[in-house]
């Protein structure tokens, strides 16, 4: 697998066929660039999922209803 980024946006590619490779080669001309790993996980780890929203909104409640 390739990741691709163009600014905010990354796009995970195979990169087992030739056919896969040509893909990429289109992409790369059409403004698109290799990224790291590291890039694309720091990324979205800074987006909240769902469940860790659910979570902080259940502790906030438990808290208030502390007080």
């Amino acid at each position: 697998m390739k990741i691709l980024r163009k600014g905010d946006e990354f796009m995970k590619m195979p990169h087992s066929t030739i056919e896969d490779a040509v893909k990429i080669e289109k992409m790369i001309e059409n403004g698109w660039k290799f990224s790291p790993k590291k890039a694309y996980k720091d990324f979205y780890k800074a987006e909240k999922t769902a469940t860790e929203k659910k979570t902080e909104d259940k502790k906030e409640k438990k808290d208030k209803k502390k007080k």
